[in-house]
């Protein structure tokens, strides 16, 4: 038996109804490469809101905004956030854990781990 969970990000940003972009209950995200790659992104934008589900390889990195985002760890992650000019920080998360990463600088994230570390990045 697989067990499925549901996130819902409710932002203060009005979200205009468009009839052509479909359902709004169907998974959003286009599909990902799995293992054929080691690290990916694969992202989508509806309205002021932009998920992005990605895998990093150990040692590997992506930078993030310095708009507010919340970071849903899909696998147990061992990660390193630095924003330039200043000392690395540790970011430890276990799988289907939840923090807010505050706006105001941009930073970058590494993979501190020794396995791929899958996470949902949203951004508003």
């Amino acid at each position: 038996m697989m067990t499925y969970r549901e996130l819902i990000v409710e932002t203060m940003h009005p979200a205009n109804y468009q009839p052509s972009d479909g359902n709004y209950d169907t998974d959003l995200f286009p599909a990902d490469l799995g293992t054929v790659k080691p690290s990916w992104i694969v992202s989508f934008t509806r309205g002021a809101l932009t998920a992005s589900k990605s895998q990093l390889a150990p040692g590997a990195e992506i930078s993030v905004s310095s708009t507010a985002h919340v970071l849903l760890a899909l696998t147990d992650l061992e990660l390193s956030t630095q924003a330039s000019g200043s000392s690395a920080e540790s970011l430890r998360l276990g799988a289907q854990d939840v923090r807010v990463l505050p706006a105001g600088v941009s930073f970058r994230l590494i993979n501190a781990g020794k396995s791929p570390a899958k996470f949902i990045l949203v951004e508003f």
